[in-house]
């Protein structure tokens, strides 16, 4: 009899059936089997020399823990060595600065600031900068430097340079237009924990109505900052501000930027912004807030309450609260906005020591003509905590409101 192909289907469909299933498993497991595990992609030989980062990045590496993890494995954190002494700042054209800008500068980069060489100035152009931080990014963590890359305005630009010049060098960021006051040397230094951070109290504005003034009840500067190189605080910021580029990419380029940086709060910040004194502000929070972190506060001393002391200030409901206005602060938040209001002296957690409002402000009555203070001649109270001001001379940092 003679067989016919649809007989022998017939009799071995089954068969077939099992036999191509188990083709299609297989290839399966072996396209996934050549997948990179994202772990496999940090362990990248970190040489000033030599470097070996066999692919780029998927696109899964733009996980935010992903990055914040490239980060800190490409750009170990050492706590055991104090901040460099480097003071930064740069402008698009450092022969063409804004007006007045030049006499400030000079303060920081002169021998009453620097003291014999201890602490070094560079002063630098943007593409300076960008050049000096892209070599870095682009052979460790290549996502981040695309997310730079993206971003459509000078401004953004400026801002996230920043922070990132400051992880790859460590030392003081200054922006051109802020004015110093008080020498480096005389800086607040801990006599309880080391100093990896310096953030300043940028806004605090204890009133029922700070939500329709302010973004933030209470902020940190960016435009004058301290930070030791590789800090995990500052591995978190930019690993969040590259992960919302990557992901919010279409809406950030629909954006007019030069319209947007018009809508101001009353601090003169940018309602809408991904890089600026807001995004710090949050991932600080987050960071000293992480649960499995440990963290000592060091509280030196409030308004009304002058003397040095160490609190829980996890208990938010106490007397010493109980004039501070603001929004509700979640349970199981250990820090928050109530954690620094009102400071009138530094508030230390672990390595961070957050600087009060008159480190960045002074006390508004100050002469404009107002030198260095060489000596350290103020040294008691408040106003010996007055370090710097912005003088608001740049196209960006000019009073909007005013």
């Amino acid at each position: 009899m003679r067989t016919t192909i649809q007989d022998i289907f017939r009799t071995y469909k089954y068969f077939i059936s099992a036999t191509v299933g188990l083709i299609i498993l297989l290839n399966i497991v072996f396209q996934s089997s050549n997948e990179l595990d994202p772990a496999s992609l940090n362990k990248t030989t970190r040489s000033k020399s030599t470097t070996t980062t066999t692919q780029k990045p998927h696109q899964y590496l733009r996980n935010l823990q992903t990055i914040e993890s490239r980060l800190g494995e490409n750009f170990p954190y050492d706590p055991t060595t104090e901040i460099e002494k480097n003071i930064w700042q740069f402008w698009s054209d450092v022969k063409s600065l804004p007006n007045g800008c030049g006499k400030l500068i000079d303060i920081f980069k002169s021998d009453d600031n620097l003291k014999d060489g201890e602490w070094t100035h560079h002063l630098n152009s943007t593409e300076e900068i960008l050049e000096l931080v892209s070599t870095e990014l682009i052979q460790y963590v290549p996502e981040v430097q695309e997310a730079l890359a993206i971003l459509p305005h000078p401004r953004l630009r400026y801002e996230f340079l920043r922070y990132l010049l400051i992880f790859i060098k460590g030392g003081l960021y200054a922006d051109i237009d802020i004015k110093l006051f008080k020498p480096l040397r005389y800086w607040y230094e801990s006599r309880y924990e080391s100093n990896q951070v310096y953030l300043m109290i940028e806004s605090d504005y204890n009133d029922l109505q700070w939500e329709s003034l302010y973004n933030r009840r209470l902020a940190f500067s960016n435009s004058l900052f301290m930070c030791k190189s590789n800090h995990p605080f500052l591995a978190k910021l930019i690993a969040k501000i590259t992960y919302i580029i990557h992901t919010k990419k279409e809406h950030i380029l629909s954006i007019n930027w030069d319209e947007q940086f018009k809508i101001v709060d009353a601090n003169n910040e940018p309602t809408v912004s991904i890089t600026s004194q807001s995004i710090l502000t949050d991932m600080l929070f987050d960071y000293i807030n992480d649960a499995n972190k440990e963290h000592i506060l060091i509280s030196v001393s409030r308004e009304g309450d002058p003397e040095t002391n160490v609190k829980n200030i996890e208990n938010h409901e106490s007397s010493e609260f109980s004039s501070i206005y603001g929004p509700e602060v979640p349970e199981n938040l250990k820090y928050s906005y109530k954690s620094f209001t009102l400071s009138v002296a530094p508030t230390q957690i672990d390595d961070i020591v957050i600087l009060p409002y008159i480190s960045i402000h002074g006390m508004g009555d100050e002469d404009e003509d107002e030198q260095l203070d060489v000596e350290n001649s103020i040294n008691e109270g408040y106003k010996k905590y007055y370090y710097a001001k912005s003088m608001h001379l740049t196209p960006w940092t000019l009073l909007v409101n005013n």
